[in-house]
């Protein structure tokens, strides 16, 4: 399922989850090994703050290029009467592949 909403996307979509999940990823793993090797007392009383605000901007940023850019098209309904038989044949096929069967006992 998720393959084939990333497959539905377009290339620009594509590039701009991966850049903004690249800037997460890379922020998050900086966060939690390069700098709390350099300052053992990261983020410290004085670093909390600002590290907490710019947690909270990546998040938001994420939040906000999922919602924004892995929307899937809007699909146009055909016009007239051979769109409207076509519309309904489009919504009532995949139903039609399940069946249900009982045993007896």
């Amino acid at each position: 399922m998720l393959s084939a909403l990333v497959l539905g996307l377009s290339g620009s979509h594509k590039a701009g989850l991966l850049i903004v999940a690249g800037a997460f990823i890379v922020f998050a793993a900086v966060s939690s090994f390069v700098l709390p090797e350099r300052w053992p007392e990261f983020p410290g009383k004085t670093g909390r703050g600002p590290f907490i605000v710019i947690s909270s901007l990546f998040f938001v940023g994420m939040m906000f290029a999922v919602f924004f850019l892995a929307k899937e098209k809007e699909e146009e309904e055909p016009a007239g009467p051979e769109g409207a038989a076509q519309t309904l044949n489009h919504v009532a096929a995949p139903a039609a592949r399940f069946s249900v069967t009982r045993r007896a006992g």
